[in-house]
C-alpha cells in the first residue's frame, strides 16, 4: 500500500518532527516528500532522516568476487551503541582503529565514535573538533587518509537548504572547518559519500536530473591533484527505486541499499563487482535482509559487518546490527563446541624491587634564587639548577598534607622591596595551594636580616623528618612465562589467541593463524613495571572456528612482592662511602644542631661502626671549612667509639650537580664503610 499524504499532514508532520526514517524507508514516495518539503533549515534533520545510512571501511585486504563466497550469520543488534532514537551510519576508521557512527538522541544527527576490543565495543562519546557543529545535523563520513576526510551536512541555496558534500581535514588530533566540495555541488541533495580504499574514486547519492526525485548512485573520478571530477550517473545500477548508502570495499567492489529491485522488504543490502569498467548485476545479501528495511552496510577487520535496519530486536527505530563472515562451505558441516586446554609452567609471578637509596634532609631554607625563579617562571618551572630545592619544598608539602594541623611561616628579608615581597607570597601560595595546602596555613614575616636565603619556620618537629630519594629496579624471578595451548576439534581453530591482561590493559599478547598445540613464551621484563602495581593478572586463551564460533577460558596468575631497600654506596678513591649532606647559611654550629637534629642522629648511627668520617665542602673559603670542620666534630662527639675525621675541600660532589650558589653553603659528610 502507497504512503499519501495531503499538504497540511505534510507541514504538520515536519514542525513537530514526527516523519522518521521508518515512514522513509515504507516507501520511496516517503523519500520525496521529506526531500520536496523541507520548510526550513532549522528542520534540516528530516533530511538527513531521508539519506539512509552508509558507512566506509578501508580494508584492503579483503576481495569479494561473488556473492556465493559469503554466508552470513544471524544478525545481532549493537546494543552497546544503539539508542531509543535513530542509529546509523556506521564507518570504520582504518587510521584510527575505531568505528564512527551517527546518532539522533541529542536531537540533532551527531557523529560518535567507540572503540573495538575484540568483539564489544567501548561506550560511544561524540567526535571533538568542528565535526560536530552544535545544533547542526551532519552524517556520513568516509576517510581517504588519517587527516581527510568527506561527509555530508547543510548548505544554504536561494530556494532552500541542501544535504551537501564537505570536505574536512583533521589538525592536532581535532577537525577543523569543513567547506563544501565544488565541483559536486548543484542545487540538490547529494550525501552518501564512499571513497574507495586507494583513493581513487567517490561514489555518492543525490536526486540530480531526477524526474520524480528518486536518488541514484553517482560517481566522481579524483585526479592526481586531490581533485574530484564532475560525477556521472551510475546507469547499470540505478532503478527506478531509490538506491543508497553506498560502500567501496574496493574500487571494485560495491555494497548498496535500494528499494527499486526484487527484496524481502523495504529498502535491502545488494552487492555488485565492477568488470572491465561496468558495475555487474546487483546480488542481494540475503542473510541480512529481511522484510524490514536494511542499509548502511560496512565492513570491519575482523570479517564483521554493521548495518542499519529498523527490523524488531533493536532499542526502537533505525538501530546497527552486527553479522559475522564465514564461508559457505563450513555451513553444512557439523558444528562442535571448542575445548581449549592452557597451561602455565608457574602459578606464582615472583617480583624483586631493589631500592638504592640516598637520606636527604628537609633543608629549613630555601634561597632567593630559587624563590625569584618561582615568582617569574611560576611553579611549572623545573629549571635543573633548582631542582634540589624544588625537591625539597614539595616534600614539606607532602608531609604538611599528612599533618593537617602544621602550619609554615617564611621569614623574608626585612628590606625586601614591596614589590618582590607580593610576588615572593604569591608563588609560595600558588605552589602550596597546587599541593593541595590551603593558604592560611602559609604565613609570612618580614624580620630576617639574611638577603640570600629564606628560613622555613616549622611548627611541627614531624615535618622536618627526612626523606629517601633514589633509584629502583624490579627483577622477575622468573625470566619468561611458558604456555601450552591446545584445543580441539584440532582441524577445524582457524584463529586463536593468548593474552596476560591487566584489567583492560593488554600486557602481552600473540595471535595466530596457526596449528595448534603451540607453546607461548613471554617475558616478563617487557612488562615488569606493571606487574609491580598490580597483585594478579589474567592470562586469556582463545580460539575460533571454520563456522566463526569462538571459545575463552581465563586464568589468573598471582604475584608476590619483594622489596630490598639500601642506602646508595659510592666509590671513591677505592674505597666505599654513604653520603650525607645539609644545606645551612648560619655559622652558629648550635644553629646547625637545632634545624637538622633528626638528620644529624641519623648520620650518627651510620657512623657508629665506621673508623673515619669526612666532612667535604665545596666553596674555598675559611667560613666554609670552620663550618665543616666544626660539623664533623659534633657528630663525632656523638660516637661511643673512636673514629678518624677530616676536613676537606672538593670541587664538586658526586652525589648531585652543585649550582653556584648552593656550594657557599653545602657540606657533605662521608661515611666510610
Amino acid at each position: 500500500m502507497e504512503l499519501s499524504f495531503s499538504k497540511a499532514e505534510k507541514q504538520s508532520n515536519y514542525r513537530s518532527v514526527k516523519l522518521t526514517r521508518n515512514l522513509l524507508f515504507s516507501q520511496s514516495l516517503g523519500l520525496r516528500l521529506l526531500k520536496n518539503f523541507i520548510p526550513s533549515i532549522n528542520e534540516s534533520i528530516f533530511i538527513l532522516f531521508l539519506s539512509c545510512f552508509f558507512i566506509l571501511s578501508q580494508i584492503n585486504s579483503v576481495k569479494i568476487s561473488a556473492q556465493s563466497q559469503l554466508y552470513w550469520q544471524k544478525p545481532l543488534s549493537c546494543d552497546s551503541l544503539n539508542t531509543c532514537e535513530n542509529d546509523f551510519a556506521p564507518v570504520w576508521n582504518n587510521f584510527e582503529q575505531q568505528l564512527y557512527f551517527n546518532s539522533e538522541i541529542s536531537g540533532y544527527s551527531i557523529f560518535y565514535i567507540s572503540k573495538l576490543y575484540d568483539s564489544l565495543f567501548s561506550i560511544p562519546h561524540q567526535v571533538r573538533g568542528q565535526l560536530n557543529k552544535p545544533k547542526n545535523n551532519q552524517s556520513f563520513i568516509s576517510f581517504l587518509s588519517d587527516d581527510f576526510a568527506v561527509f555530508s551536512t547543510f548548505i544554504q541555496t536561494a530556494r532552500r537548504p541542501y544535504l551537501n558534500l564537505f570536505k574536512i581535514n583533521k589538525k592536532k588530533q581535532a577537525w577543523t572547518d569543513p567547506s563544501p566540495i565544488q565541483a559536486l555541488e548543484n542545487g540538490s541533495f547529494n550525501s552518501h559519500p564512499t571513497i574507495s580504499p586507494d583513493g581513487s574514486l567517490m561514489i555518492f547519492v543525490s536526486d540530480r536530473n531526477s524526474k520524480f526525485s528518486e536518488t541514484d548512485l553517482w560517481v566522481s573520478f579524483r585526479d592526481d591533484k586531490g581533485n574530484f571530477s564532475d560525477p556521472n550517473s551510475i546507469d547499470e545500477l540505478n532503478s527506478q527505486g531509490n538506491e543508497i548508502t553506498p560502500f567501496l570495499l574496493s574500487k571494485d567492489t560495491l555494497f548498496f541499499a535500494s528499494d527499486g529491485y526484487e527484496g524481502a522488504g523495504g529498502f535491502d543490502i545488494f552487492m555488485s563487482v565492477n568488470k572491465d569498467g561496468l558495475w555487474q548485476k546487483p546480488v542481494p545479501v540475503k542473510e541480512l535482509n529481511s522484510e524490514y528495511n536494511e542499509s548502511d552496510f560496512t565492513l570491519l577487520p575482523n570479517r564483521i559487518c554493521i548495518f542499519a535496519s529498523d527490523r524488531p530486536g533493536g532499542k526502537g527505530k533505525l538501530d546497527l546490527f552486527w553479522s559475522k563472515q564465514t564461508n559457505k562451505q563450513s555451513a553444512g558441516r557439523v558444528r562442535k563446541n571448542i575445548d581449549l586446554a592452557m597451561e602455565c609452567n608457574i602459578k606464582v609471578i615472583t617480583l624483586k624491587k631493589y631500592i638504592e637509596f640516598t637520606l636527604y634532609p628537609i633543608i629549613p631554607f630555601i634561597s632567593r634564587e630559587f624563590l625569584m625563579n618561582l615568582s617569574v617562571k611560576g611553579f611549572k618551572s623545573r629549571n635543573e639548577e633548582f631542582r634540589l630545592e624544588f625537591m625539597n619544598l614539595n616534600k614539606i608539602a607532602a608531609q604538611m598534607n599528612k599533618l593537617k594541623n602544621s602550619e609554615l611561616t617564611l621569614s623574608l628579608f626585612s628590606e625586601e622591596s614591596f614589590l618582590n615581597i607580593s610576588r615572593f607570597k604569591s608563588a609560595i601560595k600558588d605552589f602550596f595551594s597546587i599541593n593541595g595546602i590551603s593558604e592560611n596555613r602559609i604565613k609570612f614575616a618580614t624580620n630576617s636580616t639574611d638577603t640570600n636565603w629564606i628560613k622555613l619556620e616549622i611548627d611541627q618537629a614531624d615535618l622536618l623528618t627526612p626523606y629517601e630519594a633514589g633509584a629502583s629496579i624490579i627483577v622477575p624471578e622468573q625470566k619468561s612465562l611458558e604456555f601450552n595451548l591446545d584445543a580441539r576439534p584440532k582441524d577445524e581453530i582457524v584463529k586463536w589467541n593468548c593474552s596476560i591482561k591487566s584489567g583492560v590493559t593488554t600486557l602481552d599478547t600473540i595471535e595466530s593463524e596457526g596449528k595448534l598445540p603451540a607453546v607461548w613464551n613471554s617475558k616478563i621484563e617487557n612488562y615488569v613495571d606493571q606487574l609491580w602495581l598490580k597483585d594478579t593478572v589474567i592470562v586469556e586463551f582463545s580460539a575460533e572456528d571454520v563456522f566463526m564460533n569462538g571459545a575463552k577460558q581465563q586464568k589468573p596468575l598471582l604475584i608476590e612482592h619483594h622489596s630490598h631497600s639500601t642506602g646508595k654506596i659510592f666509590k671513591l678513591d677505592n674505597k666505599y662511602y654513604e653520603l650525607f649532606f645539609i644545606i645551612f647559611p648560619d655559622t652558629d654550629i648550635n644553629k646547625i644542631s637545632q634545624a637538622y637534629n633528626d638528620y644529624l642522629k641519623i648520620i650518627a648511627d651510620s657512623a657508629a661502626n665506621s673508623k673515619k668520617i669526612i666532612s667535604v665542602y665545596f666553596n674555598d673559603s675559611d667560613i666554609q671549612k670552620k663550618k665543616a670542620t666544626d660539623l664533623i666534630e659534633l657528630i663525632s662527639s656523638n660516637l661511643k667509639n673512636p673514629v678518624t675525621i677530616k676536613t676537606i675541600y672538593e670541587e664538586s660532589t658526586p652525589l648531585q650537580s652543585l649550582p653556584a650558589y648552593l656550594k657557599k653553603n653545602y657540606i657533605e659528610i662521608r661515611i666510610e664503610k
